[in-house]
C-alpha cells in the first residue's frame, strides 16, 4: 500500500488555495506597517530614556592619568599615608560612599574627586558650641 505524501504547503480546508503560506503562524494575517515606518523601528525621539550627558571637566589624557589612583593600596596611601590601610578603603567604599569606581576588578579613584569628597565631609560636621 502506497501512501500519498502530504503537501506541507497546502492550505487548511476552510481557506482558499491561494493563501498558502509557509511558517508556524501561517493562520494569522500578515502585519501591515503604516506608510514610511518599518516594523520594529521607533521614529519617536527617545527623550527621558537616555540620560543627558553631564558636562565633565575636559582633562587631557595625561592629566587624567596623573589624577588616577589605581588599586586600594594607592588610594589608601593617598588618604591615610600608608598602603597597609587598604582594608579601610574597601570598608569606606562599601559603607560611606567613598567615590571610587572599578576598572575591571581594580578599584580606582581620582585624587581631585577624593579631595572634594573629603572637603564635603568636613563641611557636614556641625560646629561644637563653646561655653
Amino acid at each position: 500500500m502506497i501512501a500519498e505524501p502530504l503537501n506541507k504547503l497546502s492550505a487548511p480546508p476552510d481557506r482558499p488555495p491561494s493563501s498558502r503560506v509557509q511558517g508556524k503562524h501561517s493562520h494569522l494575517p500578515p502585519r501591515e506597517c503604516p506608510a514610511g515606518k518599518a516594523p520594529g523601528l521607533h521614529q519617536e525621539p527617545l527623550q527621558g530614556i537616555i540620560p543627558e550627558q553631564h558636562s565633565l571637566p575636559m582633562d587631557t589624557p595625561r592629566e587624567l592619568a596623573d589624577d588616577l589612583l589605581r588599586g586600594a593600596d594607592e588610594i589608601a596611601e593617598f588618604i591615610f599615608g600608608t598602603p597597609e590601610s587598604r582594608r579601610k578603603v574597601y570598608y569606606l567604599a562599601e559603607c560611606c560612599r567613598l567615590p571610587v569606581f572599578r576598572l575591571g576588578s581594580m578599584l580606582c579613584a581620582r585624587r581631585s574627586i577624593l579631595l572634594k569628597w573629603i572637603a564635603g565631609q568636613e563641611n557636614r560636621v556641625l560646629p561644637v558650641a563653646r561655653e
